[in-house]
């Protein structure tokens, strides 16, 4: 037996979804919708606001939202939505700082031979990395909000690319530092 699922109506009134009644109660709960919000079944025809279609559902009310808004995760949900193309832009920009570093260090090998004999050629990757993980960092904070994608496709497309460039720049990463390891060994032996 499959389970009805639903679309509901976002600020444009364009429908979104479809989805499970557990990931619009999901969405209710993390004030991505509101109670108000207008659901159709899949394939039907008529609308209903989604607190009578949870209240027909079961006796219990939805909890309410504590007072002053909504709760801590629901506000950084929030947050980190109205500022989707931000999310996808650091989840992009970071992996490509990431590359060039990488590929300033790989064209000057002088460079990292004093790092190596100072003893900091480990942490000057080290940073390398950290500096690109920020990238998907802020991709895995937008996609992981539910619903996100119907509504903010363009941003979520751009933090998979973050994504992918992300491990790129890690395999160049490795591939340089491997590298230039083997290159020092070499010429030391």
């Amino acid at each position: 037996m499959t389970s009805i699922r639903y679309y509901y109506a976002d600020e444009q009134n364009q429908p979104v979804g479809p989805f499970g009644l557990a990931d619009l109660e999901k969405m209710l709960g993390a004030g991505v919708i509101g109670p108000d919000s207008w659901v159709c079944p899949e394939g039907g025809e008529d609308w209903v606001a989604l607190q009578i279609l949870i209240g027909a559902r079961s006796s219990i009310a939805p909890p309410s939202p504590p007072p002053g808004g909504t709760s801590a995760g629901s506000e950084r949900h929030a947050r980190i939505e109205k500022n989707a193309f931000a999310a996808a832009t650091a989840a992009i920009l970071f992996p490509v700082i990431m590359s060039v570093l990488t590929l300033a260090v790989a064209a000057n090998p002088a460079y990292y031979a004093i790092e190596r004999a100072m003893g900091t050629g480990f942490l000057l990757f080290l940073l390398f990395f950290v500096v690109g993980l920020l990238g998907p960092i802020n991709a895995f904070k937008l996609i992981r909000i539910p619903g996100v994608a119907a509504r903010r496709p363009a941003a979520v497309t751009v933090a998979w690319i973050g994504i992918v460039l992300f491990v790129l720049a890690l395999g160049s990463l490795l591939l340089v530092g491997f590298g230039m390891e083997a290159e020092m060994a070499r010429r030391a032996g």
